[in-house]
């Protein structure tokens, strides 16, 4: 099996166009891949929740300075309902998965 080899990217001037290019295009594929098997994740979802109500959203003013403003716990949750029906769903279906798994060992 082959690996990939990219060039040294910390060293300015040490990478090809060509290469920076490759190794671009396989980092995009490799964050691809990961949020599609976090969709899956539990725990990715309940992160994308509490990091949307106990964080602060950053906003620019004068100076370069930042203003932070914490957002309303119904709008929050109003963003992130698709996390929330996840977060009620996936036990759900595993309670009445394992109740029939249960039921059908039962009647043996």
């Amino acid at each position: 099996m082959s690996r990939r080899q990219f060039g040294n990217f910390t060293t300015p001037g040490s990478a090809r166009p060509q290469e920076l290019e490759e190794y671009l295009n396989y980092m995009r594929k490799v964050s691809e891949i990961s949020s599609t098997i976090q969709v899956f994740s539990i725990n990715y979802h309940y992160t994308q929740i509490t990091n949307s109500l106990f964080s602060f959203a950053i906003g620019p003013i004068e100076f370069g300075q930042r203003e932070r403003t914490i957002a309303s716990i119904p709008t929050v949750l109003s963003t992130r309902l698709i996390d929330i029906i996840v977060l009620i769903v996936f036990p759900i279906v595993f309670l009445v998965v394992s109740y029939m798994v249960f039921t059908r060992r039962q009647e043996k």
